[in-house]
């Protein structure tokens, strides 16, 4: 009876010594992959960084290669596409909000005259001074130097 119940501490020694291999083996193999995803992070951010940066060259002229004008385009469209998405985000807010009169009514975006003091409303949009980006054809005021849409340097 005592050798049988030795055989089975024995079994269960070893069975015991497996199981923290195998756990010992996890580990390490989950350090390692830890390891491997915040350098893959890393890269991932530095080829981030680098297409940024590229792309601002490519903007500015510094780089010319015509292989890149193809993602060039797309990420044109993309940025016009964010660009009038964000407008329209606004636009949606500003009609909820109205439009203030300098009095400080808020008047119905459709109001031309504010009912409290007489005053014409003048909406934002009435703004008739504005430049045209060369580069995403986008209207933006008379005094910017950049565009608001894709980041290019505007001409005086």
């Amino acid at each position: 009876m005592q050798d049988k119940i030795e055989k089975n501490f024995s079994k269960v020694q070893d069975n015991l010594e497996k199981g923290k291999e195998k756990v010992e083996h996890l580990k390490s193999k989950l350090d390692t992959k830890k390891v491997i995803n915040e350098a893959e992070l890393k890269k991932t951010n530095l080829l981030l960084e680098m297409g940024i940066l590229t792309l601002k060259k490519i903007r500015l002229n510094e780089i010319n290669d015509y292989s890149f004008n193809e993602l060039c385009n797309e990420i044109l469209e993309l940025d016009k596409i964010i660009y009038e998405n964000n407008l329209n985000i606004n636009q949606l807010e500003k009609d909820k909000r109205g439009i203030f009169c300098e009095c400080g009514y808020v008047a119905n975006v459709n109001d031309k005259f504010c009912v409290e003091c007489g005053r014409k409303i003048q909406s934002e949009d009435s703004q008739v001074d504005f430049k045209i980006c060369t580069h995403c054809n986008n209207k933006m005021d008379a005094d910017s130097n950049y565009c608001i849409c894709c980041g290019n340097k505007l001409g005086l």
